[in-house]
């Protein structure tokens, strides 16, 4: 055996070639391996590329989705507040043209007998209360002092500086607009003129506090409202003595520039805190409202 030699001639190679190659299918399965290798790779990194271009075109359309809808809503809020403003304003006038024309009330004013007023105008308030959500129901003098608060009795005979009043004082027309009063609070405020004939004998205002203006928007639209106010609008005095009495607005030192005045969740989101704390009052692209 040790002498054993094999020889392997050309004929015999070619022979094995032949029958190799006659198996049905031998050289096209090498071939599709090979290939299969080479492009494994580049099919790999195009579907990795074609996933990240999908997931970034997905994160784009529903970013740009969610700002449209923040958008729209928040020009919803604003045009629905802005309605229920105009709203309130024409019923409290409604309210106060048969008022200002009442004799009863008017000979009473004229003689500042705070006991008659408030014998005929409590009842009225009272309805006005409970039918419209009205708050404030005030006598005025001529000279702008308060003879009579019908929603707060205690307080009297202060002057009032607010521009409704002024305006129905210098334009002899009835005067609108929404200011803080002497505790705080901001309230929607409608100002008429009261006349015995020609002769001027005081005036008479009706108000509603915001925060049931804000209340029915979140009502209606079934989004939360926070308030806030620039604090140059504001007097600080005024604005702690409310809080103290209310306490559901924030503290006067908890934003630089605004203060909250109503919101229809229990805490403010991390978001609104961190745009009032900015050394800047929030501009139309920092508002957010959540459903």
């Amino acid at each position: 055996m040790n002498g054993l030699r094999i020889a392997v001639t050309d004929d015999m190679l070619n022979e094995i070639a032949r029958c190799i190659g006659s198996r049905p299918g031998f050289w096209t399965r090498v071939d599709s391996d090979r290939v299969r290798i080479r492009i494994l790779p580049v099919l790999i990194v195009a579907i990795v590329l074609l996933l990240g271009a999908f997931c970034a075109v997905l994160h784009f359309n529903e970013q740009r989705r969610v700002s449209l809808v923040r958008t729209l809503t928040t020009e919803r809020v604003q045009a629905a507040i802005e309605a229920q403003l105009k709203s309130d304003a024409a019923i409290m006038s409604a309210a106060l043209k048969p008022i200002s024309l009442d004799e009863k009330l008017l000979k009473a004013l004229e003689a500042q007998d705070k006991a008659s007023l408030l014998t005929r105008a409590k009842p009225l308030f009272e309805c006005l209360k409970a039918e419209h959500q009205i708050t404030h129901f005030y006598f005025h003098r001529v000279d702008r002092t308060n003879l009579l608060r019908v929603h707060k009795l205690q307080l009297f005979d202060d002057k009032i500086d607010r521009e409704s009043l002024k305006i129905a004082e210098t334009t002899g027309l009835p005067g609108t607009g929404l200011e803080q009063g002497p505790t705080g609070n901001c309230t929607l405020r409608v100002v008429y003129p009261a006349r015995i004939g020609t002769r001027l004998v005081g005036y008479v205002e009706l108000g509603k506090e915001f925060e049931a203006i804000a209340r029915k928007v979140h009502e209606l639209l079934d989004v939360h409202i926070i308030v806030a106010i620039d604090k140059k609008l504001l007097e600080k005095d005024k604005w702690d003595n409310r809080n103290k009495f209310v306490g559901r607005q924030s503290a006067w030192s908890d934003y630089p520039d605004a203060v909250i005045i109503d919101a229809t969740l229990p805490e403010p989101p991390q978001t609104v805190n961190e745009i009032l704390s900015r050394n800047r009052m929030p501009r139309n692209d920092d508002l957010a409202v959540s459903a």
